[in-house]
């Protein structure tokens, strides 16, 4: 589901500012999506300088798998995410913030959107 303005502001401010300083050094150099430096146009000439390799290795017989889980991030157990995070962080106002914006997910339109989707 699309994001309205006023949650991808909420998303950027907490992945700039707050994610940032706690996961961004852990996080592998392909790993692209909300990160300072490292977007769309990141992830795509990263996806076609592979792409070349494999062409160059393989001479053109090789297969790839282009795929999306739905709704992954609305589906995933909060419970579980928020366990992960406070092994990292202890800051209790941040958590808080953390756990509001996961949770917002669980919205009444979000989850009839869902379902729809599911049928």
């Amino acid at each position: 589901m699309s994001q309205n303005i006023k949650d991808k502001i909420v998303n950027h401010l907490v992945a700039g500012i707050i994610l940032r300083d706690f996961f961004d050094k852990t996080l592998i150099d392909t790993t692209i999506a909300t990160r300072k430096g490292k977007g769309m146009y990141k992830g795509l000439k990263m996806t076609k300088e592979y792409l070349n390799k494999m062409r160059y290795k393989y001479n053109d017989n090789f297969y790839y798998l282009k795929f999306d889980i739905k709704k992954f991030f609305y589906n995933i157990d909060h419970e579980i995410v928020m366990n992960l995070i406070k092994r990292k962080i202890e800051d209790k106002y941040v958590l808080k913030i953390l756990e509001d914006v996961i949770n917002s997910t669980d919205e009444e339109y979000i989850n009839k959107e869902i379902s729809k989707l599911k049928k």
